[in-house]
């Protein structure tokens, strides 16, 4: 279902990935031949001619480029907002910004994707679902801030690790410093879309407020994962079943 889900929203690639380094070999296969079979199939009953056209007019003119309207709520956005005089809500077509916009964009993201990096592979592999659970979502809000486009409501996604949370099937440590940031997360990422346009610089970095939300999300995970890994008196305490 991983692998279906990609074709049709690239930015869950990331999760195969995952599954691959953990060595989650049989999901890893099945994300793998899901891409495979679906891809095969079109190029055979299509022929490869009409997958390159649609390469070259779909995917080939926006490379290097970035979407600043106020909707799209990315790490690109997020950042070309801050970087650029684009208006956020008469402006969608992509626009090509300079290389200060390249700099910081590759700084930030390395730095994201270092810091998940180096805190799954400085914890042991998962023994319970609960901790498969949490290593999952932080995959998942990864992807969501590092896509090039990430619409306000591709933050439902993100309904996955808040629900596991309230379900209680994250391995995740108790305590109100926990609770606090989770609430703030939910409540950014819950806002409705705001039409909003302004050359003020305050006003374009809060109207990144998903992403904002995402990035709490994100950092608390990460936090979560490092406690338990660094924590060995640490253990999950599931509630009790009649």
């Amino acid at each position: 279902m991983l692998g279906i889900a990609t074709l049709i929203k690239p930015l869950f690639l990331l999760t195969g990935i995952y599954f691959l380094v953990r060595r989650r070999l049989q999901v890893g296969f099945g994300f793998c031949l899901s891409i495979l079979t679906i891809v095969g199939s079109s190029i055979l009953l299509f022929g490869i001619d009409i997958h390159r056209a649609w390469f070259d007019f779909c995917i080939r003119p926006y490379f290097g480029k970035v979407m600043v309207a106020f909707n799209n709520q990315s790490l690109d956005a997020f950042i070309g907002r801050l970087l650029s005089d684009v208006s956020l809500t008469t402006w969608w077509p992509p626009v090509e910004l300079g290389w200060d916009f390249k700099l910081v964009r590759y700084v930030l993201l390395s730095l994201l994707v270092g810091v998940v990096i180096w805190v799954l592979w400085r914890s042991p592999r998962p023994t319970t679902s609960e901790e498969e659970n949490l290593e999952f979502c932080i995959v998942l809000s990864l992807a969501i801030l590092i896509t090039p486009i990430s619409w306000t409501h591709y933050y439902l996604y993100l309904l996955v690790p808040l629900s596991l949370y309230l379900g209680d099937q994250l391995a995740f440590p108790k305590g109100k410093n926990w609770r606090i940031p989770i609430l703030i997360s939910a409540f950014l990422i819950s806002l409705p879309s705001i039409h909003i346009d302004s050359q003020n610089i305050l006003i374009r970095f809060l109207v990144s407020y998903s992403f904002l939300g995402g990035l709490t999300l994100l950092s608390t995970l990460l936090a979560a994962r490092w406690f338990i890994a660094r924590n060995s008196k640490f253990f999950y305490e599931k509630p009790s079943t009649p």
